[in-house]
């Protein structure tokens, strides 16, 4: 997986685009994400030929949170066009 600019427009209006760096974390990447006016932070990720084939073949799908031991934050994972989940 790899992320992607995420396209505000296909947002909430007024929505900014932010890049979230990984300054101090070795084994993290940076992050292009969007900013919504209500704080969330949504990022897109698309995926390799491969890993698409393991999901169309029934693979799941993991996500991991880091949250260092704190409470853990909501989070939702959307597959397909985010105009539609809105």
């Amino acid at each position: 997986m790899t992320p992607v600019v995420v396209d505000c427009d296909k947002l909430e209006p007024g929505s900014r685009p932010e890049l979230i760096t990984s300054s101090d974390q070795k084994a993290a990447i940076d992050l292009p994400a969007a900013i919504t006016p209500d704080g969330d932070v949504v990022s897109r990720w698309t995926f390799t030929d491969a890993e698409r084939e393991w999901i169309a073949r029934g693979a799941d799908v993991y996500v991991f949170t880091r949250t260092h031991g704190r409470p853990f934050q909501p989070i939702s994972l959307v597959v397909g066009d985010v105009e539609e989940k809105r």
